[in-house]
């Protein structure tokens, strides 16, 4: 279900989101990474994601996200930890930071002749030996 755009206005200006964050690696253990179109981190190389539907499981969130996002059929998931951020700007362009709660999932996955699909938020894709510094200093790795 997609929120109507003055709800979420609304939404982001008194409750973090929720959301998820996908860490897609390929065989030779690099990361998919996505080039922002929109805010937050607009202009910058991410992973891809983004917020929960109600009534969604957190591996249903993944799979939808990794579908919109990439184009990728990928099922299978693995829980990593989870990712926390404020933003000084949100997709809106509003006077108001943005709190973004992630559940981490990942996925390796073999990438070598699958066809990626972008949708409007991103310009490209590439592999990146490394996360984002960004993405680095906020996640909390689950324990082991």
């Amino acid at each position: 279900m997609i929120i109507e755009e003055n709800l979420y206005k609304k939404i982001i200006h008194t409750l973090p989101i929720l959301c998820v964050d996908l860490l897609i690696k390929n065989e030779m253990n690099q990361y998919l990474l996505h080039h922002r179109n929109n805010e937050p981190l607009k202009g910058q190389w991410w992973v891809p994601g983004g917020r929960f539907h109600k009534l969604e499981s957190i591996n249903d969130a993944a799979s939808r996200k990794c579908k919109e996002e990439l184009g990728l059929e990928i099922k299978d998931w693995d829980y990593d930890g989870f990712y926390e951020d404020w933003y000084d700007k949100n997709s809106f362009d509003s006077n108001t930071k943005f709190h973004g709660v992630s559940i981490v999932l990942s996925a390796i996955k073999r990438l070598k002749n699958a066809t990626i699909i972008l949708d409007e938020q991103s310009t490209e894709w590439a592999f990146h030996d490394n996360l984002p510094e960004r993405f680095l200093s906020n996640f909390k790795p689950k324990k082991t």
